[in-house]
């Protein structure tokens, strides 16, 4: 069995050398556009600048070129056209609260701030609830218990933007029996790139993509969700503890717990979250059913957990159904704007595991020993928690929304939560802490499933695709080519093509493996027989369409190459007598050739790694020596304390790499400008 994870993140970007806007004009572009149209907003240069681009996650830092602040659906469609004469992508931001800072987008984009749609209204015929893309959960949820006695699942955050939670999956304590908020949606509002407005209903294509991915094809202006009327004037808040216990004795309580939520003791109304800040073991849990009947429904866990500890103790209050929503969500659910951002730097992964997969003794305790257990920072905090989901999600299939949680069993949250700003390492550091973990997942036959609110960050797109959207992701794409054919909702983080386009470089990035990216979470995973699949003979082709296109369709006389791993071979191809770009970058190139190497006529750079396998630096010499004697135009770059991958997926915590990083994007940009 062949391995070779670098290769897992595969990419290669044809770049233009002329570009269309430049790069520095592009926030003076945006504001005389927006000023002309009537929209207020703001660049860099203006006062209330770093107020305005404020985010809840503070270990990230938003850069966008304008943010633009629409009062009506006339300034949004506004909005967008200046995006597009501007050359930029565009997002919508709510209140600011997603974990990897996706309501700023990638550095470059226009913002269109939604706080103005803060409208919601509830109709008592259909029992539907219409809220605007800006609006919070509290003032929300304060809305419709008032209006009408009556709830919508919700996360547990009363700041938090309605519609991001709910179209991010959004779990809340009554998801087990009512479903997720993004299960209960019925009708979507949208502008989609070009301002036209359509309402995605359940059962398109459109609507079907929202449910896991709505920011990435058009700006939500409001949203339908089905509300529901509580069985129960009253709920219950409790507590579960079962004190310091062995790392054995843990998994088994946690393990008891997952039986019972499977068992048919268990109602769906037993909404549960066990603590992984252990010591101690203890968690926190809802009741939604019958009050009177909460001891005699915790009955046959209370007794199958005395079997591991004699000391289990469950205290539990009674409260009013809104004063319960108060105690899950915060003193906000009572206040305007449901009270403030706040923020933090941190850093979350999350999984989830399936019905089909109940978790062994042996794997939670991996989870315990690899997590809260080994946690030994002074510069950090930790903080996570398992929920727990089943519930109706047992009647979902994984196709049923772009957002794969069919049978969805636990939702499993670890964080780091630094004092001042995120250390270097923190987040290697807490990736290893899991990874036992996922690889006991993966030995035991499961996929590994992540949450959208709780995306990682640091996952590649073949990572977090699988993850998330599983088999849906390729009907995704097909959606979004439908709905957004010039990709102007653009939300991936840090992408390379999108630094090159900020730039000024108008920039095509072809699909080299034709939607099968490699994949990256299968241990068996053969690379030898993916690449076989991608010869010359199959890429050159798909790399010379995308020249032709630049050159015939854009009218570009100038491109330039940018190749990384497997894309770096075929710069070397396109920079033969007969090929078609007139500079080359690559970064840790893989599968390169003497003969390629030999053949060079035009300008090339080269960023190699100290430590590579794949293009080691003996390598690395002797291809310096080739292109010296040839006499062409060329650098070299060694980068110290850097892996093969480390231009495309360098881990951001660590300076050296992110340096690294930079630097050889920089590097390619100035050799480019150099040999235009």
């Amino acid at each position: 069995m062949d391995s070779l994870p670098s290769l897992r993140r595969l990419a290669v970007a044809l770049l233009s050398l002329t570009p269309a806007v430049l790069a520095q004009d592009k926030a003076e572009v945006l504001t005389k556009c927006l000023d002309k149209a009537g929209v207020r907003n703001v660049i860099d240069t203006d006062s209330s600048w770093a107020q305005e681009t404020v985010m809840f996650q503070k270990r990230l830092k938003a850069d966008p070129e304008a943010v633009a602040f629409p009062e009506n659906r006339d300034e949004v469609a506004a909005s967008l056209k200046c995006a597009r004469e501007s050359k930029v992508k565009a997002n919508a931001l709510g209140p600011a609260h997603s974990f990897q800072g996706n309501g700023f987008g990638n550095p470059g984009n226009l913002v269109i701030n939604m706080a103005a749609f803060d409208e919601v209204s509830y109709d008592k015929k259909s029992t539907l609830l219409t809220f605007g893309g800006g609006t919070h959960v509290g003032p929300v949820l304060k809305y419709l218990w008032d209006t009408a006695g009556r709830h919508i699942p919700h996360v547990r955050g009363a700041h938090v933007g309605v519609t991001g939670s709910s179209i991010g999956g959004g779990f809340g304590t009554t998801s087990r029996f009512l479903g997720t908020p993004m299960d209960n949606l019925v009708e979507i509002e949208y502008m989609l790139y070009n301002g036209t407005i359509v309402n995605a209903k359940k059962g398109s294509d459109l609507f079907w993509a929202a449910q896991g991915a709505g920011a990435s094809y058009g700006i939500i202006l409001s949203t339908k969700t089905k509300t529901h009327k509580p069985q129960f004037d009253k709920a219950i808040n409790f507590t579960l503890s079962m004190g310091d216990l062995s790392p054995e004795a843990g998994a088994k309580a946690l393990i008891a717990i997952q039986d019972y939520s499977l068992s048919k003791d268990c109602p769906d109304t037993w909404a549960f979250r066990w603590s992984m800040n252990a010591p101690p073991y203890d968690g926190t849990g809802y009741f939604y059913g019958n009050p009177d009947k909460f001891d005699s429904v915790m009955a046959p866990l209370v007794k199958k957990l005395k079997t591991i500890n004699s000391n289990v103790a469950v205290k539990s209050t009674v409260l009013p159904w809104w004063d319960l929503e108060v105690a899950v969500a915060g003193p906000g659910m009572n206040q305007p704007n449901g009270g403030a951002l706040g923020g933090r730097a941190f850093y979350t992964q999350s999984l989830t595991t399936t019905t089909d997969h109940p978790l062994t003794v042996k794997q939670a305790q991996i989870l315990f020993e690899g997590t809260t257990l080994a946690f030994n920072r002074t510069d950090m905090t930790k903080f996570g928690y398992m929920d727990l989901w089943g519930g109706v999600s047992r009647s979902i299939k994984d196709s049923d929304t772009a957002y794969a949680h069919g049978s969805n069993l636990w939702l499993i949250r670890w964080d780091s939560n630094a004092f001042g700003a995120y250390p270097s390492d923190g987040i290697a550091y807490m990736r290893a802490g899991i990874k036992p973990f996922e690889e006991a997942l993966v030995k035991g036959g499961a996929k590994l499933r992540g949450f959208v609110n709780y995306a990682d960050t640091e996952l590649t797109e073949a990572e977090w695709s699988s993850r998330l959207y599983d088999g849906n992701y390729q009907r995704l794409k097909q959606i979004k080519a439908r709905y957004d054919p010039e990709g102007l909702f653009i939300n991936h983080k840090h992408r390379l093509a999108d630094r090159f386009a900020k730039e000024g470089y108008i920039t095509v990035a072809p699909d080299l493996f034709r939607g099968s990216p490699a994949p990256s979470d299968e241990p068996s995973f053969n690379v030898t027989e993916f690449l076989a699949k991608y010869p010359p003979s199959v890429t050159d082709p798909v790399v010379a369409k995308a020249i032709k296109y630049i050159r015939q369709e854009l009218k570009v006389k100038k491109v330039a190459a940018s190749g990384y791993c497997y894309g770096g071979r075929y710069v070397f191809r396109e920079l033969d007598k007969k090929g078609g770009v007139d500079v080359g970058f690559t970064a840790h190139p893989s599968l390169l050739q003497t003969d390629e190497i030999q053949a060079v006529a035009k300008p090339v750079s080269i960023a190699g790694a100290a430590k590579d396998d794949i293009f080691p630096q003996p390598r690395q010499a002797e291809t310096n020596a080739i292109l010296t004697k040839i006499g062409k135009p060329f650098t070299s770059t060694l980068y110290s304390g850097t892996t093969h991958g480390f231009a495309v997926r360098a881990n951001a915590s660590d300076a050296q790499q992110a340096f690294a990083k930079d630097e050889a994007f920089y590097q390619a940009v100035r050799f480019f400008e150099a040999w235009d």
